[in-house]
């Protein structure tokens, strides 16, 4: 039996379909998991915040500030007003099975319901204690009637124990409930599956049929071909899909049929015109005879020329040898007098150095005559200034001394009119007046001392302030000379760095002659084998000539 390519897709879409029915089955036992784990934390969740309701009226009365019968009747009030799901409620029992509280039957409150069985014969009440003594919380399942009806039907429910007053608090759910919800969530599951397994039947049929199709043409195609039967066009050729690449795959096969038919058809024409074509040959063969004969006669000039031209380049290169040895001789000359230029300006440096040491000390004479200068004519200034001084005493002399001599005329005027008796008083003031001219006389010659000292010490300035002007002039120009002499200094470097370039540069000339030389000596060795080289061109020609004599003769005898 043959497992073809249809055979094998429809296994593919039957695998499909298998696994997305077990993914539907899968993913419906973990939702059913999922919604009873979420149904039993609820539960938990649930009778704990039952549990700490009473926690916290028992933790009231230990604080004292209700009594221990009110904190159990809030606890019951509030546990008997708490609902779920609309009409899942709680109650609360002791460890002696009596009811404590009941949500929706208050008739059993204050009720012993040991002996209560349930239809499969289940002590309920019993089995919440042995469950909270046991483990101090746990799931009881049994047979309860919901709210309103009077046939019971399956409930988990959970209970939890509250130590301080002896009590078993619990909840539960109805498992009909669960099951309802796990038959509507299968349902779905199953709608959904179905309706991707419809979406995948079509997708597979549409691909079965646009895959299986196309390959039968293809086959009958091929077979087509096979018969050596034309075809226009090739199924499929369009696709962008392996079918498109087998498509082509064909068609270059058609192409290449068609190619053959056309040689054959061709084969069939060289054969009558293969005549013509010897005819063709002999002629070309002629032809190219007379043309190599041509072409390696011109090849022999073109060797004579050569040899010329080495000749000549040979007598070139004597020539360039001889005058790179002159160009050598006088390289070397240059080098000897540039190294003495380098030592002359080596010393001409150093004179400059020298030369601008004595310039700077130079500059500091001049700076310390130009201080000196200064203290001199602020000292002459003092002199004058002192003269000036002694010129105003001498003029208050002068002042007192004329005013002495006023005082001694009106004593002699008053001795005068005094008679004898003032006689005496005339002579003092004859006296007086006789000191005070004296004084006067002084003081005109101290004057006149006083002035000239003032007008040599006026000219002794001025001349101190030309001095400092013309050592001001010297400073400027041993400043000048001193920026000079560095400048001379700067460029006298300059020329010994370009006179040790020059040298430098006389040794690469040296250097270059020599390579020229050389290369010189080597041109005409290159010249003498052209020469060899060209009277081998020379015979390979001719035997060339020979040669291409003998297999044009071979083909045209052939």
């Amino acid at each position: 039996m043959r497992f073809t390519i249809a055979k094998r897709l429809y296994l593919l879409v039957a695998v499909f379909l298998i696994g997305i029915s077990g993914m539907v089955f899968t993913l419906n036992q973990n939702a059913a998991t999922n919604l009873s784990d979420q149904k039993a934390a609820e539960l938990k969740s649930l009778v704990d915040v039952a549990v700490h309701i009473a926690q916290s009226k028992y933790d009231a009365f230990k604080a004292g500030e209700i009594s221990e019968l009110e904190a159990k009747e809030a606890t019951k009030s509030a546990v008997k007003a708490m609902r779920y799901r609309g009409q899942e409620y709680f109650w609360i029992n002791d460890m002696d099975n009596v009811v404590v509280m009941h949500s929706v039957k208050p008739a059993l409150d204050g009720k012993d319901l040991t002996d209560l069985k349930d239809a499969n014969g289940v002590r309920i009440f019993p089995a919440f204690v042995k469950t909270v003594k046991a483990n101090g919380a746990g799931f009881v399942g049994y047979l309860w009637p919901k709210p309103g009806q009077e046939e019971p039907v399956d409930k988990l429910s959970y209970v939890k124990g509250f130590a301080p007053w002896g009590w078993v608090i619990g909840t539960g759910v109805y498992t009909d409930d669960l099951q309802a919800i796990l038959w509507n969530n299968t349902r779905t599951a199953l709608l959904i599956g179905a309706i991707i397994m419809l979406i995948g039947l079509a997708v597979a049929w549409y691909t079965l049929r646009s895959i299986l199709k196309p390959m039968g043409s293809l086959k009958r195609a091929m077979l087509r071909l096979a018969n050596n039967e034309p075809i226009n066009e090739v199924p499929a050729e369009d696709r962008q899909d392996e079918l498109g690449e087998m498509a082509q795959a064909v068609k270059t096969f058609r192409d290449m049929n068609a190619e053959r038919k056309q040689l054959a058809e061709q084969q069939q024409l060289d054969q009558t015109g293969q005549a013509e074509r010897q005819a063709q040959i002999d002629s070309l063969i002629e032809n190219f005879r007379t043309e190599s004969r041509r072409e390696l006669q011109v090849v022999t000039q073109q060797m004579d020329r050569l040899r010329s031209t080495a000749s000549s380049l040979t007598q070139l290169s004597q020539s360039t040898a001889e005058r790179s040895d002159q160009a050598l001789s006088a390289a070397s000359l240059a080098s000897s007098n540039v190294q003495t230029v380098a030592a002359a300006s080596e010393e001409f440096v150093a004179s400059i150095g020298e030369i601008g040491r004595q310039v700077e000390q130079a500059t500091s004479a001049v700076n310390d005559a130009m201080v000196t200068t200064g203290a001199a004519n602020e000292r002459v200034g003092s002199l004058d200034a002192a003269a000036q001084q002694i010129g105003d005493v001498v003029s208050l002399i002068r002042d007192i001394a004329e005013q002495t001599n006023l005082l001694a005329l009106n004593a002699t005027i008053e001795a005068a009119r005094a008679g004898e008796m003032g006689k005496g008083f005339a002579v003092v003031a004859a006296e007086v007046k006789e000191l005070a001219n004296q004084t006067s006389k002084a003081t005109e010659q101290i004057s006149q001392q006083i002035s000239t000292i003032q007008n040599e010490t006026h000219e002794a300035v001025q001349s101190i302030e030309i001095i400092g002007t013309t050592i001001e002039k010297v400073n400027v120009f041993t400043a000048s000379i001193s920026e000079a002499v560095e400048q001379q200094n700067l460029a006298t470097n300059e020329i010994a760095a370009s006179i040790q370039e020059a040298s430098q540069g006389t040794s690469a000339v040296s250097q270059d002659i020599e390579v020229v030389s050389g290369a010189a000596t080597q041109t005409r060795s290159a010249v003498d084998e052209v020469n060899s080289v060209s009277a081998d061109v020379n015979e390979c020609a001719e035997g060339l000539t020979r040669t291409v004599d003998r297999f044009l003769d071979k083909v045209a005898s052939a």
